[in-house]
């Protein structure tokens, strides 16, 4: 029972590992694409999402082709943290809230990819100014549900375990900075590259996280 305990528990951490890298990369690839249509923009004239070379536009295809399979390989990762390897409800409730950002940013990256990218080549504006409007509330909701549940996940670890301190303190600060910037969105204040950047950082100690329960089990 043991041995099946630990290798559902390395297949979880292999699956987040994967995941985490390849968000990361996606992020990488956002950093790439032009930030009228790869960020949530407020007060943007829409003529200007027209406005884009070739070279960066394909930009929009590699990351939504990177970060689909991400999102769903970290989504399996935090179903399999929630319901069979963490009992601890907070570490539970936190897992789930990042699943639902896994989730919620598959939607994200496809339409970036499948649905900004075909409009933009099309100079389609009254769909690409509608889909883009749907494109940045969906950001925007994967944003906050990464905030939740970062947030708990690191407040839980620097609470109950002593090692690991300054990358747990890490953590807490991009799981703020992007709760900040979600707030800033409702409010029309919306830094683009700050959300983006708590997501990079975020996603890089998932990935430490990912090799630390591997070492774990092992």
């Amino acid at each position: 029972m043991e041995n099946i305990k630990f290798k559902e528990q390395s297949k979880a951490a292999v699956l987040l590992i994967i995941g985490s890298l390849g968000v990361f990369f996606t992020s990488l690839s956002y950093l790439k694409c032009p930030p009228l249509l790869a960020l949530p923009q407020l007060s943007t004239p829409p003529e200007s999402y027209l406005k884009f070379a070739t070279e960066q536009l394909i930009w929009l295809k590699i990351a939504s082709n990177i970060g689909v399979f991400s999102d769903l390989f970290l989504f399996i990762a935090c179903v399999f943290y929630a319901f069979k390897i963490d009992r601890n409800f907070l570490l539970q409730f936190s897992w789930i809230w990042l699943g639902l950002c896994s989730l919620i940013f598959f939607f994200v990256d496809a339409m970036l990819g499948h649905l900004l990218y075909p409009l933009v080549v099309d100079n389609n504006l009254p769909g690409l100014v509608i889909s883009k409007y749907f494109f940045n509330l969906t950001f925007m909701l994967g944003v906050f549900c990464y905030f939740i549940g970062a947030f708990t996940y690191f407040l839980f670890k620097i609470n109950n375990q002593k090692e690991h301190k300054i990358m747990n303190c890490l953590g807490i600060i991009t799981a703020v900075s992007s709760g900040i910037s979600f707030i800033a969105f409702l409010l029309g204040f919306y830094i683009p590259m700050v959300a983006g950047g708590s997501i990079l950082v975020g996603s890089a100690l998932f990935t430490i996280i990912g090799f630390l329960h591997l070492e774990l089990n092992h």
